[in-house]
């Protein structure tokens, strides 16, 4: 970058010495061309960093505002901080538009297939750490670019034959992942249809067994009614005359008797308690259940069904009165 026409300020020494110029006899001297270098008017070389340009504006800002440091006899420096101002902003785009010419030159040389990383850009003095980082980052990014173009390249040029065609590297990882998601997607469904299978089962299992449960239940049911008229006990209601009530207090017992069918042996001893066998079928129950059936059919054949109802009569009147005693007892008395 060439500068041309008059500099304002044409030494690039520190800004310490840079006081004791008469800015006014500067500014007034020549005006500020829109072709004049702007790096030549803040003081600096046109290849100083962008820290740099910056550090130095905010200098001169700060001594050239009217409001810091007004003349003496009535003057007014606001062109001369205008003109500051201006030259800031052209040496800031000045800077940006040889930025990205850079970067445009550079992604032009890193997207050539086998191009190498181009040279870092010269480490310029007095620099700040945040643009050493952005530089740093920036040749990093470079160097990656070029490592990717060249692997391509090696990919392109050695192929190998995969399932009858050729294919890279790349390509032949890319086929070996798919057919292990493959394998493990037909695992899983297998081991799926597997569950199902066994939950087909089971459930097959489970019908069978209520089936043989349920007619285990009705088999049951008939065994007991044989038993009990052996033992001379009517199943069915004695205080319904006509045939239809009986035949209806026997299907009632006999769905009530399957319903409670969960164990077999347990509701096997449930009879009917309506009408006058209700008495006698409660305490031939408990003899079933204490004894278990055949004990309790053998006793029944030796003693009679008789003396059984009669003798379990007797125990219930004494534990009535044995209540009702104890109900006396608890009541309050005056």
């Amino acid at each position: 970058m060439r500068c041309s026409g008059w500099s304002l300020l044409c030494s690039t020494r520190p800004l310490l010495n840079f006081s004791c110029i008469s800015f006014s006899r500067f500014f007034s001297a020549c005006a500020a061309s829109n072709h004049e270098c702007p790096f030549r008017v803040l003081g600096l070389t046109p290849d100083a960093s962008a820290a740099e340009l910056r550090l130095r504006y905010l200098q001169l800002a700060k001594q050239l505002h009217p409001d810091a440091s007004p003349l003496p006899f009535g003057g007014s420096r606001a062109s001369d901080f205008v003109e500051i101002r201006r030259a800031y902003e052209k040496a800031k785009q000045l800077q940006q538009q040889q930025q990205q010419q850079q970067q445009v030159r550079s992604t032009d040389s890193a997207q050539k297939p086998g191009s190498t990383a181009p040279a870092a850009a010269p480490q310029q003095p007095h620099t700040s750490p945040q643009e050493m980082k952005t530089r740093r980052q920036w040749e990093e990014q470079q160097r990656e670019r070029a490592r990717f173009w060249a692997d391509a390249e090696r990919d392109k040029n050695q192929t190998n034959t995969v399932g009858g065609k050729d294919a890279s590297p790349y390509q032949q990882e890319i086929l070996r992942r798919f057919q292990n998601k493959v394998e493990e997607e037909q695992r899983k469904r297998e081991k799926e249809k597997g569950k199902n299978t066994q939950q087909t089962v089971d459930a097959a299992t489970i019908e069978r067994e209520i089936a043989a449960h349920e007619e285990a239940t009705v088999k049951a049911w008939k065994e007991f009614k044989e038993e009990m008229r052996a033992f001379g006990f009517n199943t069915t209601d004695s205080s319904s005359s006509s045939s239809s009530s009986s035949s209806s207090s026997s299907s009632s017992a006999e769905a009530k008797y399957k319903r409670r069918g969960t164990d077999v042996y347990g509701y096997k001893m449930w009879i009917s308690r309506e009408g006058s066998n209700k008495q006698k079928m409660r305490k031939l129950k408990l003899k079933i259940e204490r004894y278990g059936l055949e004990a309790a059919a053998a006793a029944a054949l030796a003693v009679g069904a008789a003396a059984i109802v009669k003798h379990y009569k007797r125990e219930k009147e004494k534990r009535k009165e044995t209540e009702k005693g104890a109900v006396y007892n608890k009541q309050p008395h005056a």
